[in-house]
């Protein structure tokens, strides 16, 4: 996904997130934050529908299409 400057557009939309390696469960998430850590990308997502917060790998993220929902006020 780039430095944390080129992804932090990002932060707000939503994605999907498939937390196992091979087939299992996928769920859509919004992005709250980005970093670095261990020399990998991390984002900071919390669930569409539901509740908590995880860090996760960027590359077991795919960003959805752009929604209005998804712009966030800063």
């Amino acid at each position: 996904m780039g430095t944390v400057k080129d992804v932090s557009w990002a932060i707000g939309r939503t994605a999907t997130w498939r937390p196992g390696t091979v087939g299992g469960i996928v769920i859509e998430v919004r992005i709250i934050d980005v970093k670095w850590s261990y020399g990998q990308q991390r984002a900071q997502v919390t669930p569409v529908a539901g509740s908590g917060e995880q860090w996760v790998q960027c590359d077991r993220l795919v960003l959805l299409p752009a929604r209005d929902a998804d712009t966030v006020a800063r």
